[in-house]
């Protein structure tokens, strides 16, 4: 793992930042990624980490997620998980996940759910790894395009077992 990478919560002014690191990597999500990041960005539920080459002062990687969702508010919803192609496989994406289900447990939380294309071989692999199980795949999720691959993984575990 790189030294020179700081991981903390976005300042609302680097926003745009991660909008134009994210758009060029997922270019059919376009439309609605922006209007999204806006709104998600005033959601006090919402968990928004940043990783910054300090070297350059850069923002490098982007993730969030949503705590407190379901109809039982017991649920964290991961969103994006974005990480500057230069940077991949130095374990940024994992470290992201983790961050996030730090959050998910501390507001006690039952259970994380993710979403991701059915062709991201590498991101379904490294959340496998990281005990999420596949439980579902939703036909042209991705603007009509790509099948999704829904994976879920149980945490606090006395909560789940007693819900």
């Amino acid at each position: 793992m790189l030294t020179n990478l700081l991981y903390r919560k976005l300042e609302p002014h680097e926003l745009q930042e991660c909008i134009n690191l994210e758009l060029p990597l997922y270019p059919a999500h376009q439309n609605w990624k922006v209007d999204m990041y806006h709104e998600f960005v005033k959601n006090p539920q919402m968990a928004f980490f940043v990783c910054e080459d300090v070297t350059i002062k850069k923002i490098i990687g982007c993730a969030f997620a949503l705590v407190g969702q379901g109809k039982r508010n017991d649920e964290t919803w991961f969103q994006s998980n974005t990480v500057h192609p230069d940077y991949r496989r130095q374990g940024i994406a994992s470290h992201f996940i983790e961050l996030r289900l730090q959050v998910g447990v501390r507001n006690r939380d039952r259970v994380v759910y993710v979403e991701m294309g059915v062709n991201n071989v590498s991101s379904i692999i490294m959340h496998l790894k990281m005990g999420f199980v596949p439980y579902l795949i939703s036909d042209t999720y991705y603007d009509g395009v790509e099948d999704a691959l829904c994976m879920r993984k149980y945490i606090n575990e006395q909560k789940a077992f007693n819900s």
